[in-house]
């Protein structure tokens, strides 16, 4: 009887659960919904305007932010009671001014904020930051970034963690990548583009930089190593 009780119940249509009521005033035309892993929370992006016009709002618990030129990257914890993200406003020619923010609280801002990690307990971010960067004024894409290995937007880029700076600077400009954390939220790895014949492949415990792979130039030609660092001494 158990059995035929539970095949029953498990007949009956469940209802679907409830992670937000959308106020009637949000224009959900065009907006993008981010859910946090599991489906344990939601935000929504909320386009306003056309083309080069156009800016976004975030819609999160019940509340929605100002407009931005940008606004995205957004990453839930695993759990969904954080959430990161960057946003950026355009100010004037090729300057724009860009901030990462975790939980409602935002870093100082830069010229410019690449995508965000955010850490597996959902209490730390890490990304890169470029100061002293144009921009496309069609875009947020500083001038160069990925595309030109000469540096030639005189911008220069390190990695932000936590709120800290690292005392690497790098020209050109990094990859467009968010550095990773690892499982337990203590280290990071990331790439760090020192100049052209030089590219590091880095791995970062309490912010002391190791080096785990090396391209070395010789007469134009690379050759590379990659692979984590045992901590032994002597290993590459």
């Amino acid at each position: 009887m158990p059995l035929l009780a539970a095949l029953l119940l498990s007949l009956i249509p469940q209802q679907p659960t409830v992670l937000a009521e959308l106020p009637e005033e949000l224009k959900l035309e065009g907006a993008h919904t981010v859910f946090a892993p599991g489906g344990h929370a939601a935000a929504l992006l909320l386009p306003e305007g056309q083309g080069l016009e156009r800016k976004w709002r975030l819609w999160h618990e019940g509340s929605t932010s100002e407009a931005y030129d940008f606004l995205d990257s957004l990453r839930f914890s695993e759990d969904g009671r954080h959430l990161a993200y960057r946003r950026g406003q355009v100010l004037e020619g090729e300057r724009q001014s860009w901030e990462a923010v975790l939980d409602g609280r935002a870093d100082r801002a830069y010229d410019w904020v690449g995508p965000i990690a955010l850490s597996p307990q959902g209490t730390e971010i890490a990304y890169w930051a470029g100061e002293s960067v144009r921009h496309d004024p069609k875009g947020g894409v500083p001038v160069g970034v990925a595309h030109s290995a000469t540096g030639r937007n005189g911008g220069e880029y390190f990695i932000v963690r936590g709120g800290k700076e690292a005392k690497e600077r790098c020209r050109p400009t990094p990859e467009r990548f968010a550095p990773v954390y690892r499982a337990d939220g203590k280290e990071i790895a990331h790439q760090l583009l020192l100049e052209a014949a030089r590219r590091h492949l880095v791995h970062e415990l309490a912010y002391q930089i190791r080096v785990l792979a090396l391209a070395a130039a010789v007469r134009g030609r690379h050759s590379e190593r990659a692979g984590w660092a045992s901590g032994r001494k002597g290993a590459s």
